[in-house]
């Protein structure tokens, strides 16, 4: 089984809050347990304090199963083998990722049946959302405190606009890909980019065309479910045109919007073999899953000079 390094970035739209803030403060427990799937615990593990430069993390989904089985293979049949845990004993599943501190690009390391990378993003945004609310709640509690009286609704109104905020997570894409990737979501619901070069055709297209240095387009969808026709269009516009950049939003099927970003970029940034990547965790603590080889293996992957045109570029909110 392979297990892949996929690309992601992220993004902060806030006056006053900071990421870095957000995973100092997701740092300093041990742990963050998150929703999961029916008989089974997730955990994330987050540390900002072993690198200057990058942000490490691990997601551990623990399967409550009390029982598994293996084959034993002879004469070309084989034999169920079934093995009991012990209370102590777990099945896990394990996603390392890091994020660069100054650019908000990251890697992603998955396999099948593991936690995919869109859920990911959606603990990343929840997380931020129940820290900025944490935020909320205390500077109101501090500022009643110190006029001993409720604040006002104009007070309050000024606190949540204070603490306003959005984080964006968005998988990284080619345009190779877009089309199938696509197909996964409910919904498309607009489809942002920017073209290369200004072409004769685009220039004619274009007012006051003669001081024009980019142009940059923005297409929303009056039949967002329209799934099948929307990602067969866009996909073979991506890969028809020069284009500088793109992001496409999408929604799934319970309504959680997520952003991609298309760049000229491998399938997968490295692919490992999924029992080379397990020998790398034998022995390892949770509370210092940085110590693990597969933390080096992401740090060589995003420093490579192969990948320097995708992850040296900071990410912004727009195209």
């Amino acid at each position: 089984m392979d297990a892949r390094f996929l690309g992601f970035s992220i993004s902060l739209e806030a006056e006053k809050l900071s990421f870095d803030a957000f995973m100092q403060t997701m740092s300093e427990e041990l742990h963050h347990t998150v929703p999961a799937l029916e008989n089974s615990v997730r955990n994330v593990y987050f540390d900002c304090q072993q690198s200057e430069d990058f942000y490490f993390g691990m997601v551990v989904t623990i399967k409550n199963q009390k029982k598994f089985c293996k084959g034993k293979a002879l004469d070309g049949d084989f034999t169920f083998d079934v093995i009991d845990l012990d209370k102590a004993e777990k099945i896990l599943d394990f996603n390392y990722f890091i994020i660069s501190k100054e650019t908000g690009f990251g890697l992603y390391q998955h396999y099948h049946q593991s936690c995919a990378a869109r859920q990911f993003g959606k603990i990343l945004k929840d997380l931020f959302n129940s820290y900025r609310a944490s935020l909320v709640t205390a500077t109101i509690a501090s500022r009643e405190a110190e006029q001993q009286k409720e604040l006002t609704k104009k007070q309050l109104a000024e606190v949540n606009k204070d603490h306003r905020a959005s984080l964006n997570f968005s998988i990284l894409v080619r345009p190779e890909n877009l089309e199938q990737v696509l197909n996964e979501y409910s919904k498309i619901k607009c489809f942002e980019f920017e073209y290369l070069t200004l072409t004769p055709d685009l220039q004619a297209a274009t007012p006051l065309a003669d001081h024009v240095l980019k142009k940059r387009e923005r297409l929303r969808f009056h039949t967002p479910t329209n799934v099948r026709d929307l990602a067969a269009g866009i996909a073979n516009f991506a890969k028809g045109n020069d284009l500088a950049s793109g992001k496409i939003i999408v929604e799934n099927e319970v309504g959680d919007e997520f952003p991609m970003r298309l760049f000229n970029m491998p399938d997968y940034f490295a692919v490992y073999d999924y029992d080379e990547l397990a020998d790398y965790l034998a022995n390892v603590k949770a509370s210092e899953f940085h110590q693990s080889r597969i933390v080096e293996l992401l740090l060589e992957t995003f420093t490579s000079d192969e990948h320097s045109h995708i992850f040296q570029i900071k990410v912004k909110d727009e195209v």
